[in-house]
């Protein structure tokens, strides 16, 4: 092959992956637009509650079973509690005060 075919397939190639990392960039972009337009946890955003079972495996004692539960009515007015086999956890927030 010659050296001149060689210079042409390598620019190919970096024009090809400089593509490639701007399409990744403006899709990395229009993620984080769509996430910042869909923030549940906006000023006037609806309230709403979630809750979550979920099971830890691995553990030297087996699996441990929990939950986690999220209630949030406004940014100064929720609620978030984390229960396991010997961890019951909440952090409440209500206009400036907060409680763990």
């Amino acid at each position: 092959m010659s050296r001149t075919f060689l210079v042409f397939i390598t620019l190919l190639l970096a024009i090809s992956a400089e593509a490639r990392a701007n399409s990744k960039q403006q899709d990395a972009e229009e993620l984080l637009h769509r996430a910042s337009v869909s923030e549940i946890e906006a000023e006037n955003a609806s309230a709403y509650a979630l809750k979550m079972h979920f099971h830890i495996l691995g553990l030297v004692s087996g699996t441990a079973q929990g939950t986690y539960e999220h209630i949030w009515a406004s940014p100064e007015r929720w609620r978030t509690e984390v229960h396991l086999p010997g961890i019951d956890e909440a952090v409440v927030r209500n206009a400036s005060r907060q409680w763990v």
